[in-house]
């Protein structure tokens, strides 16, 4: 006789419910409001501030900021530079009128109607070597017109700067913070004789860190370490800058 066969239990599942006791539902959607949603999007706020980090600026970049910016505006101040041109178009004209030659390479302030930049360019020139005669622009000129005292003076002010700046790497060698201030605040008058803003610029500044100040020649006294380290920056921005002034200088001459 079959043994009766045992009734085989079905076991529900146990529907999930919530802290309150309520079933929860298959599928829930988060609200923007949701403090779930609020969190995730915090986490991932979190990353995005964590992977971005400035970069280190390089070392040019550091040193364009310890002595501040470069100066603005063109290589050379055609304004100033075309006062020389004026001298060198009125004193011809007047030597013209005398029934006198200037001879070439003999221009002298005698030669020259007075000017108020005379002052500084006879500090570049004392005795002028004699150059090859050029004829220029913007002022109407002869065939036999002559620029021979500016451009005695720009070539003499490339020849002054080599020299200037060769003392200015061995004061920066010495330590001579003294020296550095006269040479820049030499270089810088017969700079600004031609007009070469840029170049004038940055001699002020090599005058005023050489007396350890700041680049307005104001504020307390800079370390010594401080100063020379303004120095040997601004050297290499002035550089740049001369290299600028002498092929402009040399192209305007150029036959």
């Amino acid at each position: 006789m079959p043994s009766p066969t045992s009734p085989t239990a079905t076991v529900a599942p146990i529907p999930a419910t919530t802290t309150n006791g309520s079933p929860l539902k298959e599928s829930t959607t988060l609200s923007p409001s949701s403090p779930a949603l609020e969190i995730k999007e915090k986490k991932e706020e979190d990353v995005v501030s964590a992977v971005i980090v400035p970069e280190p600026a390089s070392d040019q970049a550091a040193d364009d900021l310890s002595i501040g910016a470069e100066p603005s505006g063109e290589v050379v101040d055609m304004e100033v530079f075309g006062q020389l041109l004026e001298i060198d178009y009125k004193s011809t004209r007047e030597q013209k009128r005398a029934g006198k030659r200037v001879p070439a390479g003999r221009t002298t302030k005698a030669d020259c109607l007075p000017h108020p930049l005379l002052s500084s360019l006879l500090i570049i020139t004392s005795s002028p070597p004699s150059r090859p005669t050029c004829t220029l622009h913007p002022y109407p000129q002869d065939d036999d017109d002559e620029h021979e005292f500016s451009k005695t003076l720009a070539f003499d002010y490339i020849s002054q700067a080599d020299t200037t700046f060769e003392e200015i790497d061995e004061a920066l060698v010495a330590r001579d913070l003294d020296t550095l201030s006269r040479k820049g605040h030499f270089l810088k008058g017969s700079s600004a004789a031609l007009g070469l803003q840029r170049v004038q610029r940055s001699c002020e500044l090599m005058q005023h860190f050489g007396n350890r100040k700041d680049d307005k020649g104001e504020g307390p006294l800079l370390s010594v370490d401080a100063a020379l380290k303004k120095c040997k920056a601004l050297l290499a921005r002035l550089r740049r800058e001369q290299d600028e002034a002498k092929a402009w200088l040399v192209d305007y001459y150029k036959s």
